[in-house]
């Protein structure tokens, strides 16, 4: 008999898979809790015999805690899920533990009758013995010194600062610390200490960066506002909160950003055309404002305003200096010009009294 004998079918009406294409035997009821001690022929009075059968992790690790204060157990059946493997995480089911129980009793007794006493050669004694090693490792203990000093390392000083919220993998922050002191365990396992600790990095970049930061939303109304912004503009950040952005600001570029949700980076003067900046806006979808990065440039404008002026008066002056040289160019043509007239004037005159006398002689 097989899973096809059974009633719900070979995964069962509500998707149990009973064996998965193999004959499971007499091991039809190991999936629940008891059912190995069963299947063994165990005794199965877990009341006051002297087997046990402990399912759930946390269950399992308390039975070891106190196994030496334990007396008069004979076997104990151990299994991780809790409510055995009906209950373990590949059951992707909706009905209740309870009726899965059912099922799976139901099921064997259903297909007990193709497997009876004595059907099955007994275990050879080579199967019934095994041999252990010792394999416990001995691990460090920390002191109650060391354990504060590594949740202190986690900014964990007040026992009221121990979260345990087991995002590490560890029940508890004390746990966690001491298998950081036996080199299980890093310090930056913990996801909260990690977590706050990027907010302070990202809190301590915008507080102390020399450019001013200003966030609105969409009212444009201010939400937050960095020190280097109060110093920019002259305004203190109490004054300036809840307050619409026109009161420090244009509001047109945050219009904008709000409209096309894409960077935008331009220069701009404020405060009456004494600031000069360069601007970096850009939308922070998750808080659903407009973040804006003010680089005060006014300095390197005013310079560069102080050498396109100079280039120009230089231009203007050398204008000048060519017109004036043209001018005494023309002047010193005009005064050579006369006096070779006048010279050749006198020469040719010359020339003529030379040539009369020669003819009167």
């Amino acid at each position: 008999a097989d899973c096809a004998d059974c009633a719900e079918g070979p995964s069962g009406a509500h998707g149990l898979d009973c064996a998965r294409g193999q004959t499971p035997g007499r091991a039809r009821l190991f999936p629940i809790e008891g059912g190995m001690m069963a299947t063994a022929g165990v005794s199965s009075d877990m009341i006051g015999g002297p087997d046990l059968c402990v399912t759930g992790m946390e269950n399992v690790i308390a039975f070891f805690d106190s196994i030496q204060h334990q007396s008069g157990v004979r076997m104990v059946e151990m299994m991780a899920c809790a409510g055995g493997c009906i209950e373990g995480p590949g059951i992707a089911s909706e009905i209740d533990s309870w009726t899965r129980k059912r099922m799976v009793t139901a099921y064997a007794l259903q297909t007990a009758a193709g497997f009876p006493a004595g059907s099955l050669p007994p275990p050879s004694p080579a199967m019934l013995q095994v041999a252990f090693a010792r394999r416990e490792v001995d691990l460090p203990e920390p002191t109650e010194e060391d354990i504060r000093a590594i949740l202190a390392r986690t900014d964990k000083v007040n026992p009221s600062d121990e979260l345990n919220c087991g995002a590490c993998g560890y029940n508890s922050c004390r746990d966690k610390a001491i298998a950081v002191f036996r080199g299980l365990a890093e310090v930056e396992m913990c996801i909260p200490y990690m977590r706050e600790r990027a907010e302070s990095m990202s809190n301590l970049i915008i507080g102390t960066t020399p450019n001013g930061v200003v966030a609105v939303d969409r009212e444009l109304a201010i939400v937050s506002v960095n020190p280097a912004f109060e110093q920019v503009f002259c305004v203190r950040a109490d004054d300036c909160l809840g307050k619409h952005i026109s009161v420090v600001m244009d509001p047109a570029p945050f219009e904008q950003v709000f409209g096309t949700r894409e960077t935008l980076r331009m220069e701009e003067s404020h405060l009456g055309g004494s600031l000069m900046a360069a601007q970096s806006l850009f939308y922070v979808s998750v808080r659903d404002v407009v973040v804006a990065i003010i680089d005060d440039i006014t300095a390197e404008y005013n310079r560069g305003q102080a050498i396109q002026k100079a280039r120009e008066e230089t231009l203007e002056k050398a204008g000048r200096v060519i017109d004036r040289q043209m001018r005494v160019a023309q002047e010193i043509a005009g005064l050579l010009g006369e006096t070779t007239a006048e010279t050749k004037l006198l020469l040719t005159q010359l020339i003529r009294q030379t040539q009369d006398k020669e003819l009167s002689k």
